[in-house]
Parts: C-alpha cells; sequence; structure tokens
C-alpha cells in the first residue's frame, strides 16, 4: 500500500513563534474584550514586536509604505478588513470585517495581525 497520509510542510522556528505570538495575543484581546460603552476601541496593526495605531478614518492602507508587506487594508464605517495579501491561502481576507472588541484578522505568512483592542478609559496619556 502506498503513502496514504499526506505530509504536512515542516514547521520553521519562526513560523511556530509567529503563530504563538498571534495565539497569545488573541486570547489576551478575547479575554479583555467587553461591549461595555466605557472603553475604547483601538485600530491596531501587529507586525512582528511592533504595534502601530490606525485611524478609524475611511481609508485604504498600503501596509507595503508602512511596514514592507504586500496586503492592503481598507477601514470603513468604523470596521477593518484585509482587502488583498500575496499570502497563499488568503485567510485573513476571508476573515472579513473586524470591529468590535478582540476581532483579529491574522495573516500567519506575512506576520501580521489587524486586531481590535478595547480598554478602560483612564484619561491617562500614553507612554
Amino acid at each position: 500500500m502506498g503513502n496514504i497520509v499526506k505530509k504536512l510542510p515542516a514547521f520553521r522556528f519562526g513560523d511556530l513563534l509567529v503563530i504563538s505570538a498571534v495565539l497569545i495575543l488573541a486570547l489576551y484581546f478575547i479575554t479583555s474584550a467587553s461591549t461595555e460603552d466605557n472603553k475604547l476601541k483601538r485600530l491596531v496593526l501587529v507586525n512582528g514586536t511592533q504595534t502601530i495605531n490606525l485611524s478609524w478614518k475611511n481609508e485604504t492602507i498600503d501596509l507595503e509604505k508602512l511596514i514592507n508587506k504586500k496586503m492592503l487594508v481598507e477601514v470603513q464605517d468604523g470596521k477593518a478588513r484585509v482587502i488583498s495579501s500575496n499570502c497563499p491561502d488568503k485567510v485573513c481576507v476571508h476573515t472579513g470585517w473586524v470591529s468590535e472588541c478582540g476581532h483579529i484578522a491574522a495573516c500567519l505568512p506575512n506576520g501580521v495581525a489587524l486586531m481590535v483592542e478595547c480598554r478602560e478609559d483612564l484619561n491617562v496619556t500614553e507612554q
């Protein structure tokens, strides 16, 4: 009998590191998510260890210009989505709109996550 089991691609250390980071961030944002009115929603882009705050204004953001990744992000009417990516499976594109606390559209091949972060308004200037 031939080899019936299809071999899965081997993961490199960097792949596992990115997957772990995205899962940890997802768990954090999901457990801290709330729909209370006293939460501030921020749209953030995580690229490895770099976190970039994005605006909620209606626009299309070219991530190639911003972080050298061939991806486009659309922000419209208080929600955001990845509209194109050079990754093979396009999971980030198929995720659709993110708008609520804890929503994430992640692109593991590019090591990028688009997230809605919510936190209490403490009236303190962020550092």
